[in-house]
């Protein structure tokens, strides 16, 4: 019965503890303290100590981000274990954070039972589902502060600037993605100026916002942004062959016209054509006739397709 008794008073004590979803929903700009388990963390290119080092945390009620700005309390915050903040901050706006402090204490603490369905939303935190993907070419008639996300290849960049956004001195830089035959700026701010990108790079740049200036419309990162560098073999779209031209200047190769949006058109080799349809290169042209229109999975490089199958 003494063992029964201890171990209802252990359960009671832990019941009494600050929870999560309490702190979130009365708005306590400082509490004292509260227990939770890390279960995400920011990837680690996209975190910067000067923005702060994002994480999921969550308890047995809620989960919510939480942002490191003392990287001396790092090591403690290794992914699936238990933490006890003493001294946090509660950010109620523009979405609810706690926030570690230099003031903030960091300490491990008993195990933190946090049910399937929270963690799993905890997960998500971080890595949200990207706003759709449009074509650069469309960017020009998008509803302004409209969430997209776009590829392309880095053509040119700008050098950094320091400008004063909200009162604020902050950093920017302007770099060029291509895409077919259209191009966009993108305005890369803060921490994704640090980012290292190199022109003929091809890049994901996912969750940004439709932006105006001087009658130009342009793409500018947010705080959901991942900037992402990508293998050309990861640039494959699946698209419609309906016709093609022979070229008088170029005997190695057809250009193919694809039901895409504007009906863009792509140099292909002969070789690649004969490939694909495995029949001698002289055949080629004969067998594109033949079977067009048809669907094929394609990547594309300077108007030119790279690699082209069925699956």
């Amino acid at each position: 019965m003494e063992g029964a008794s201890e171990s209802r008073g252990v359960q009671g004590s832990q019941d009494k503890m600050p929870k999560l979803q309490d702190i979130l929903d009365h708005h306590h700009s400082n509490p004292q303290h509260i227990s939770v388990l890390i279960c995400d963390k920011e990837d680690s290119d996209q975190a910067t100590a000067s923005n702060g080092i994002k994480f999921a945390i969550a308890d047995s009620t809620t989960c919510c981000e939480c942002i490191m700005y003392d990287v001396s309390k790092l090591p403690k915050m290794t992914l699936g274990s238990s933490i006890a903040l003493i001294n946090p901050m509660v950010k109620q706006s523009p979405q609810q954070q706690i926030l570690i402090l230099k003031r903030t204490r960091v300490i491990s603490a008993g195990k933190v039972e946090v049910p399937t369905e929270i963690a799993e939303r905890a997960k998500t935190l971080l890595h949200p589902q990207p706003a759709p993907f449009i074509e650069i070419c469309d960017i020009p008639t998008s509803p302004l502060s409209k969430m997209v996300s776009v590829k392309g290849k880095v053509i040119g960049q700008e050098v950094p600037q320091t400008v004063i956004s909200n009162g604020r001195q902050t950093k920017v830089k302007n770099i060029t993605l291509k895409s077919h035959d259209s191009t966009c700026r993108i305005a890369l701010w803060r921490s994704f100026v640090d980012q290292e990108v190199k022109d003929g790079e091809i890049l994901q740049v996912t969750n940004t916002v439709t932006s105006e200036f001087r009658n130009e419309v342009y793409l500018s990162t947010t705080g959901l942004t991942t900037v992402k560098k990508l293998d050309i073999t990861q640039m494959k779209e699946t698209t419609t062959v309906i016709g093609f031209e022979v070229l008088e200047w170029d005997t190695s190769a057809f250009q193919v016209t694809t039901d895409q949006e504007r009906y863009p058109s792509y140099l292909i080799e002969k070789e690649q054509l004969a490939a694909l349809f495995s029949v001698p290169e002289e055949d080629a042209e004969k067998t594109l006739q033949q079977n067009i229109p048809f669907t094929c999975n394609i990547t594309v490089s300077d108007n030119k397709i790279t690699t082209i199958s069925f699956d």
